[in-house]
Formats: structure tokens, C-alpha cells, sequence
């Protein structure tokens, strides 16, 4: 694989916090 595991577990992160901020944020 030409992507990085590393980068690839952080962007997952970032997308999860996202999520749980927008979660919280709407409810």
C-alpha cells in the first residue's frame, strides 16, 4: 500500500472526533 499506516490511523481519528463534536454539538 502506497499510504502510510500511521497517517491513516490519524486521519480515522480526526474523522471520529468530528463526528462525536458534531454529535454533541447537534444534540
Amino acid at each position: 500500500m502506497s499510504l502510510n499506516v500511521e497517517s491513516l490511523h490519524s486521519f480515522i481519528f480526526y474523522v471520529l472526533y468530528f463526528l462525536f463534536f458534531v454529535s454533541t454539538a447537534l444534540f
